[in-house]
């Protein structure tokens, strides 16, 4: 897919190949330590969501700044366009390292901002493919390592924070994955879909026979690893008013609620959340909305801009 930028139900603008950014940023406070050795103190770290992959299948990653002292410490970390003080980067089989540009820096807005004493904060976000090399971050059997770096202090020589890297295995699609691309017509279909959404996908094709065509095979391939991603793609279009249908919010609460209960345990589940408890708030059921907030809340402190966008749109609702 060509980069270009699409809006979520958080009202995040994040850019193709990855999924709602979910960016923590505390607030800014006197009386932190702000020395470079403090900041060099901090800890950065790289996960990802599961350790072995399907070819074609996004990876969930997370990167966590974390403050391990027991005062506050300010860091100097901005976010920039294209480049910025956070960089990602895959390293292939071969031992070559590509950075990750997507238009879209995981780092902090424009300030310095502080870490409470044991405080951490964190950026979750969707990887399928490299913009700046046209091409799948993963593109084809084998083990990679993905690793980043983070400026937290600036000065004559600034302070880089380096996250130990982690592997990550990729392997050929099995039987339930191909189940998936020969309904869709092929991996270029798939990958399509999840970059572009299921909007690109269902174009020039009756929208409510392509909802239920996507729904059979989420059915029929349940035990694909690309199944609760083309759930989740379909809900998040049918909630962000991308496929136009009667009841367009109804079914896509309907998804959300079909991959908790097929995949509890998911990394889509914190974002799963999210869009449950704006859907519901929407549709008149502020009780299970406020369910799903509190879940979110309990199990995903972290994703706090998630977090405030489903209270502005609670307060919003309530005006």
């Amino acid at each position: 897919m060509k980069s270009r930028l699409r809006t979520s139900m958080l009202g995040v603008q994040v850019v193709a190949y990855f999924w709602p950014l979910l960016w923590a940023l505390p607030k800014v406070a006197s009386g932190s330590l702000t020395s470079t050795t403090a900041a060099s103190s901090l800890q950065f770290t790289v996960t990802t969501s599961k350790a072995d992959l399907v070819l074609y299948e996004p990876v969930v990653l997370r990167l966590e700044l974390q403050n391990p002292l027991g005062r506050p410490v300010t860091t100097d970390a901005q976010y920039l366009s294209l480049g910025g003080d956070t960089q990602v980067y895959v390293v292939d089989p071969n031992g070559v390292k590509h950075l990750l540009r997507t238009g879209v820096q995981l780092t902090f807005v424009n300030r310095a901002f502080e870490l409470g004493p044991k405080e951490k904060v964190e950026g979750t976000f969707y990887l399928l493919r490299n913009d700046a090399e046209r091409s799948l971050a993963f593109p084809a059997p084998g083990t990679y390592r993905i690793g980043g770096t983070m400026i937290v202090a600036r000065g004559e020589v600034p302070t880089v924070l380096k996250a130990r890297e982690v592997e990550v295995r990729v392997e050929a699609p099995a039987e339930s994955d191909r189940c998936v691309i020969e309904k869709m017509g092929s991996p270029e279909a798939v990958t399509n879909l999840f970059v572009n959404t299921s909007r690109i996908y269902c174009e020039g094709k009756p929208t409510g026979e392509c909802i239920e065509h996507l729904r059979s095979i989420i059915d029929e391939c349940s035990t694909s690893a690309y199944a609760p991603f083309v759930e989740y793609d379909l809900a998040v279009s049918l909630g962000d008013g991308l496929l136009k249908v009667p009841q367009a919010e109804d079914l896509a609460i309907d998804n959300l609620e079909h991959l908790l209960k097929r995949w509890p345990r998911h990394a889509l589940r914190g974002w799963v959340f999210t869009h449950l408890a704006i859907l519901y708030d929407k549709n008149g059921n502020p009780a299970k909305s406020e369910r799903y907030k509190s879940l979110l809340e309990k199990e995903f402190p972290g994703m706090k801009d998630s977090i405030r966008a489903v209270r502005k749109n609670r307060e919003s609702s309530e005006q």
